[in-house]
């Protein structure tokens, strides 16, 4: 059976309209948009159904994430809609962040760079059996889950780490650090003299006779 991958750009934005920024900071998901239309506006829009696959082609190039939420976006943003049971979107999803810089290769050197759907329908995605799709998916999470564990443990560790310093900075000039009974058992300073003794001058004898 053949493997297909429906894909379309979309037209103008709407209520739940997601720009290329919000699919930036989306983290995989993207359940939330930046601006909404009114009725007109949607009845121009077409609205994307919660599970389409989302890729800029503009500006940031092939930042990806997976709508969480019916929406619309715009012309820079092209949106997947994989074929049930054949492709799994999440695994096409971590492919394209795999992808990225070799997509962004493909943008000219403009002012804005950007792709357009002929480039990107081009890009090999690797097909494996939708079983072993979701097998994939399911390993890459469990990994990336374990990732953000540790990046927010290491975070935590280095507020810490901050609160600390300023705490023996704090101590050590507010005279907590060294206990006040505290004695000292160095040697006395020597006092050195102001000025140095002053040493008589001598001319040297002449050679010769005495007149």
């Amino acid at each position: 059976m053949s493997r297909r991958v429906y894909c379309s750009t979309a037209h103008i934005q709407h209520p739940g309209q997601n720009r290329p920024g919000d699919i930036r900071h989306a983290e995989g998901v993207l359940k939330e948009y930046s601006q909404t239309y009114s009725e007109e506006g949607l009845r121009q829009s077409r609205l994307w159904p919660s599970g389409t696959l989302c890729i800029t082609i503009a500006a940031n190039i092939a930042d990806s994430a997976i709508l969480g939420i019916e929406a619309c976006f715009p012309d820079s943003v092209v949106g997947f809609i994989p074929e049930k049971n054949h492709i799994d979107v999440c695994f096409v999803e971590y492919f394209i962040r795999t992808a990225k810089e070799n997509i962004e290769r493909f943008a000219p050197a403009t002012a804005q760079k950007n792709i357009n759907l002929k480039i990107l329908s081009e890009v090999a995605v690797p097909q494996a059996p939708y079983k072993e799709q979701l097998v994939i998916v399911q390993k890459v999470e469990k990994q990336l889950s374990i990732l953000s564990r540790l990046e927010k443990t290491t975070d935590l560790n280095l507020q810490r780490a901050d609160r600390l310093r300023q705490s023996i900075l704090k101590k050590a000039f507010s005279g907590q650090l060294i206990p006040s009974n505290h004695t000292y058992n160095s040697d006395p300073a020597i006092e050195l003299p102001l000025a140095a003794e002053e040493t008589p001058v001598y001319a040297p004898k002449r050679k010769g006779k005495n007149v």
